[in-house]
């Protein structure tokens, strides 16, 4: 004759291994739904990392940019050591920049929507660059909405000008860049980029104005 506590020690069993799964999806639940909560609060506080008011300055400065996707002027360069060199900008968006360095200068800088090069006329070199591993490429842009950049870091005043701080390793690894608005009219004026040594390149924009006309030979580069 078969034994009846078998069968009950075999319920019981089976009872306390579906209470220790339940237990363990349970615990495995409440530990997705924690992550996922972080994770929500960490992209919640990425977005508003800025305030209404400096949203809308950005707004503003990216209306105004995308305004004008065509313009030219004089600039001024000065580098970590103090030196100054002048030349002409070209830009055309999306994508196109020329920097013509007067003597005694031998650097010409072009992008053509692609590539950056830097070529030194004097030494006959020419070093590309993808463009979005620039600091260009934030400038270039066919639409610019600065409020879809997640690596500025702040929005400020300083004298007259708007400074926007973007600090984005995958475009120039440990550098930062400044971008120096006017407060009145939100046109660029100024940029600097701090190296990882922190020493800091200034270009200053000088009489620029809308130009419809730019040569699009301004923008080839020669390519191997």
């Amino acid at each position: 004759m078969n034994s009846p506590i078998a069968p009950k020690k075999n319920i019981a069993n089976k009872i306390n291994t579906l209470s220790l799964n339940l237990q363990r999806l349970w615990l495995v639940s409440s530990l997705l739904l924690i992550a996922f909560c972080f994770c929500l609060m960490t992209a919640n506080a990425a977005l508003s990392k800025l305030s209404d008011d400096q949203r809308s300055v950005l707004k503003e400065i990216s209306k105004q940019m995308n305004e004008n996707k065509a313009l030219s002027g004089e600039f001024i360069q000065t580098g970590p050591n103090g030196q100054t060199t002048k030349g002409t900008f070209y830009l055309k968006r999306p994508g196109q920049m020329r920097f013509k360095y007067k003597e005694p200068s031998a650097i010409d800088i072009i992008s053509d929507g692609k590539s950056v090069a830097v070529i030194n006329k004097q030494l006959e070199t020419q070093d590309l660059l993808p463009l979005k591993k620039t600091p260009l490429r934030y400038l270039l842009r066919r639409k610019l909405n600065l409020n879809k950049i997640d690596s500025i870091k702040n929005v400020g005043l300083l004298g007259n000008n708007i400074v926007v701080i973007i600090e984005d390793p995958e475009a120039f690894n440990e550098s930062r860049l400044r971008l120096f608005f006017n407060k009145d009219n939100y046109n660029l004026e100024q940029w600097i980029v701090t190296d990882a040594q922190g020493l800091d390149t200034s270009v200053e924009l000088i009489g620029v104005k809308p130009d419809k006309n730019i040569n699009e030979n301004l923008f080839k580069i020669s390519y191997p």
